[in-house]
């Protein structure tokens, strides 16, 4: 993984909902296989950033609406390795708190980071934090007995008073186990969950199959149906048995008050 400190002219970027995703960073260094961003061109392997974006920032968000939410990472992680260096995310969440712009902010689980903020994210009174859990180094140390980072993150959030919604997308048959992540999260944190989704001739299913059969080998046909076949029969059922289950919910986010 290299850096690339880069200059910016963009503060946000729109959505194809037309949801403002402001990213200090570009990249990522999971390394997950079914990444949808490893579809963009010079996504892996760097991690960009962009170091000028402070200055820009102060313009664009002074008359920003007060009900209309900001989103804090979407092609990075905001709170991710290099944070401790730049401190970008830490200087745009200081001009949202200063305009008490409405945020919600998209992390794995860096939980020194994520402590060290504590304060500054308890200013800002309209603001969720959405823990990723699908992350595959998590899920694996979780699987052989040790912590899953975002859980305790997720977790350490809930204590500290601010709202904490979690994610598990994809979730991955016989790998993922939605009923330990519940009874490890805080009963309040719901999980939105996602089915995944990928073509066996894009990117992210070549890299999927590749790693089942490298890591799952007794998963594979049941991964070659749902990649090659789009059969997402295990997902349906998920939904079924899970349908009374309040804390398990399905995209988008309910962003009320």
């Amino acid at each position: 993984m290299t850096v690339e400190e880069i200059k910016t002219d963009t503060v946000y970027e729109l959505s194809p909902h037309h949801h403002a995703y402001i990213n200090p960073y570009i990249g990522c260094s999971m390394g997950c296989p079914f990444c949808y961003w490893l579809k963009q061109d010079g996504w892996e392997g760097k991690i960009k950033v962009k170091t000028n974006l402070e200055e820009l920032l102060e313009d664009k968000l002074k008359d920003w609406p007060k009900d209309e939410y900001l989103y804090l990472g979407s092609v990075c992680d905001p709170f991710n390795e290099l944070e401790h260096k730049y401190h970008l995310s830490e200087k745009c969440l200081k001009v949202i708190a200063k305009y008490e712009i409405p945020v919600l902010i998209t992390t794995s689980a860096a939980t020194d980071v994520v402590l060290q903020y504590s304060d500054l994210l308890q200013s800002i009174p309209k603001l969720v934090v959405v823990v990723e859990l699908s992350r595959i180094p998590f899920i694996e140390n979780m699987n052989q007995g040790g912590i899953h980072r975002g859980i305790t993150c997720a977790n350490l959030l809930q204590e500290k008073g601010i709202k904490v919604w979690t994610t598990l997308a994809p979730i991955l048959p016989g790998i993922t186990k939605l009923d330990q992540i519940l009874n490890l999260l805080h009963k309040e944190i719901p999980v939105y969950i996602d089915k995944l989704d990928c073509n066996a001739e894009d990117i992210l299913g070549k890299r999927t199959l590749k790693w089942i059969y490298e890591k799952y080998p007794d998963l594979l046909k049941e991964y070659e149906r749902i990649i090659k076949e789009h059969d997402f029969s295990y997902f349906s059922a998920i939904e079924k048995a899970y349908a009374e289950n309040e804390r398990v919910k399905k995209f988008p986010f309910q962003l009320t008050d």
